[in-house]
């Protein structure tokens, strides 16, 4: 499924990757019927999308990722529900932060978004997350390109001599 949709005058695009399929973690790159392949055909492609449509863009993540999340992201937000609290070791941080979310913005986007996909799609896991969002709060990571958060540093930078110059 995919959502596009608006909020506070930015257009944000919401994929939901939803399989239902009991692997049994075994790739057999040499069939395409495999179940891990085909997972792991719909991620790459996923990925491959997000990466060339959307390369600014924020997008959050309700269900596990699978290894070296990260690897290669340049820009963009991810925001991660890490249930398991075990996102970290999943994660390329070479070229990543993970943070808190912290900000009110980040917070009321997740909210909203997660909410809207409830009612979209009567998701288990987002109604989950509402019912006890205070503690499920605690529980998302936001994942900032290195590189990302430089290029917006040096563009605040600019924009805070320009409103001193006039």
């Amino acid at each position: 499924m995919v959502m596009d949709m608006s909020f506070m005058n930015e257009n944000y695009l919401i994929i939901n990757n939803h399989f239902k399929c009991c692997g049994d973690d075994v790739l057999d790159s040499n069939n395409d019927n495999d179940e891990e392949m085909r997972r792991f055909i719909a991620s790459s492609l996923l990925k491959e999308y997000i990466d060339s449509y959307y390369p600014d863009s924020r997008v959050i993540v309700l269900g596990a990722t699978g290894r070296n999340f990260g690897a290669g992201m340049s820009g963009g937000i991810a925001y991660v529900y890490d249930e398991k609290g075990d996102f970290s070791i999943r994660c390329n941080t070479e070229m990543v932060a993970l943070e808190e979310v912290v900000s009110t913005d980040d917070q009321q986007f997740l909210k909203s978004y997660i909410e809207r996909h409830k009612e979209c799609t009567d998701s288990s896991v987002a109604d989950q997350i509402l019912k006890d969002w205070a503690s499920s709060l605690k529980k998302f990571i936001r994942v900032m390109p290195l590189e990302y958060r430089r290029v917006l540093e040096e563009q605040a930078q600019d924009l805070s001599v320009e409103a001193k110059h006039g």
